[in-house]
């Protein structure tokens, strides 16, 4: 720990945030005497996750007498939901045809989205909606799944394309990710879905109305009209573990994420009454990273795959699915990241796997597994996995961990110099020399801070106050 010590002492603390004589203070309460604000941190009142005032008891607030109390029979509630089932539904229609605040079609679909799919669809995936897929319905009634426009005796909604855009966006939020964006799905994107999914499945164009799938291929109708891409959050505190098990946790989470908003997405819009086509597995049904550069999201990045953020760089996963929603293009962006990419190559620098190109970009293809039609940074995914199989099979993710935009940027200076960057390529080599050079010493990073004694972990290891706006 540093030997340092503020020279503001705890009264003058007080004073200027108004505590001081009131009696109220953190350390007023705790009655220990400090001389400055560091050794208040020091102490183990530095690591109580409550309010100072919240203080343990031996018994809740609440009174309780064990010998009354008897297991509960959960079935004596879904018997009285099961009677009250068609006054539900003739409630739902009637309030869905009149537009009722807050139980409208759209409200509905919002509600249906977020506890159907999260409580029984979970991480299991569909390539159609699940009202045409095999898959059980768990509830007993009808109003506490999923409920079409047509069940509901509604037309389907319609809004502007730029109403549906900050629709899906409000959505999308609401269920944790960062941002959404959408691009159409003309001739050339098609060649953005895949020819060949991830089970070795063809994924086919067809002039079908609905989309389908059999055991021999999967079939997107040619009307579709959009690729939405969205990103998720990953830690940026386990990120920088990297290659651990730690750093590995937060991409699984990432994936786990991906896949229950995906299924949200798909399950709000079919609710609205569009057609929304997803992943059968992971986020495998069309490049995603194109995609979030395509709409907006993103720049490429010298490291392959992964995208940079404005704000998060690297620190994302991306999903996407196709939808005939009707939604507003978002346009791509210059950030001056890709050209940042070029002078820096910290990551190729520090990959442990020699993975990653050192040199400019390039039309050429190297590998079988990299996407020709753009002049990017060819990647080495086999000498990647090579590197995974030697890591205990641990996900790997040196790269994101030693991106210069993976530094959390609460700071002022730190938007000062993404400015300059987006403007300028002057100073670009400068703001590498800047960046602390990544270096692979987890167990020395991990003796000195461990993840799990960490106070105060933010919910699912986010810092959600970077991505918050309060313009």
């Amino acid at each position: 720990m540093s030997t340092f010590h503020s020279t503001m002492n705890r009264r003058d603390f007080m004073k200027i945030i108004g505590l001081a004589g009131a009696g109220c203070g953190a350390a007023a309460v705790a009655g220990q005497p400090f001389s400055d604000l560091d050794e208040l941190t020091a102490s183990p009142q530095g690591l109580v996750k409550k309010p100072w005032y919240v203080k343990e008891t031996d018994n809740p607030t609440v009174e309780i007498d064990w010998a009354m109390m008897k297991r509960y029979d959960w079935n004596e509630l879904y018997t009285v939901y099961a009677k009250n089932r068609p006054a539900n539904v003739a409630k739902a229609k009637e309030w869905a045809a009149a537009n009722k605040p807050g139980y409208s079609l759209r409200d509905r679909s919002l509600h249906s989205a977020t506890g159907f799919a999260g409580q029984v669809w979970g991480t299991t995936m569909s390539f159609v909606p699940r009202t045409r897929a095999n898959i059980p319905n768990f509830w007993p009634s009808i109003v506490y799944g999923l409920m079409t426009p047509e069940q509901l005796g509604v037309p389907r909604w319609q809004g502007t394309p730029e109403e549906n855009l900050k629709m899906l966006r409000s959505a999308a939020r609401f269920w944790g990710a960062k941002d959404l964006t959408a691009v159409p799905l003309d001739s050339r994107t098609k060649n953005l879905v895949n020819g060949i999914d991830r089970d070795k499945k063809p994924v086919i164009f067809e002039d079908v109305e609905l989309g389908y799938e059999t055991t021999a291929k999967r079939v997107v109708p040619n009307r579709m009209k959009h690729l939405v891409t969205w990103s998720t959050l990953q830690s940026t505190d386990m990120i920088k573990r990297a290659p651990d098990a730690i750093c590995a946790s937060t991409i699984a989470m990432g994936y786990d994420h991906g896949i229950l908003l995906c299924n949200r997405l798909q399950h709000f819009i079919t609710g609205l009454g569009y057609e929304a086509l997803s992943p059968a597995n992971y986020n495998y049904l069309a490049l995603c990273g194109p995609t979030s550069i395509l709409s907006g999201q993103a720049e490429a990045a010298r490291m392959g795959f992964p995208t940079l953020d404005p704000e998060l760089g690297p620190m994302v996963r991306r999903w996407m699915l196709i939808t005939d929603l009707p939604i507003a293009e978002t346009k791509p962006i210059d950030a001056g990241m890709f050209r940042f990419c070029r002078t820096c190559a910290i990551c190729a620098e520090n990959c442990p796997g020699s993975a990653i190109n050192l040199g400019e970009p390039t039309w050429d293809v190297l590998g079988n597994f990299n996407h020709a039609g753009s002049k990017s940074y060819p990647f080495l995914p086999q000498n990647c996995r090579d590197f995974w199989m030697e890591n205990t099979g641990i996900d790997c993710s040196v790269c994101l961990a030693s991106c210069p935009f993976s530094t959390k940027d609460k700071a002022d200076i730190h938007h000062l110099i993404k400015f300059t960057i987006a403007n300028s390529d002057t100073f670009n080599s400068f703001f590498k020399g800047m960046s602390k050079s990544f270096k692979l010493d987890r167990l020395e990073r991990e003796k000195e801070n461990s993840w799990w004694d960490l106070p105060n972990q933010p919910v699912f290891g986010f810092d959600t106050t970077r991505t918050t706006s309060l313009e």
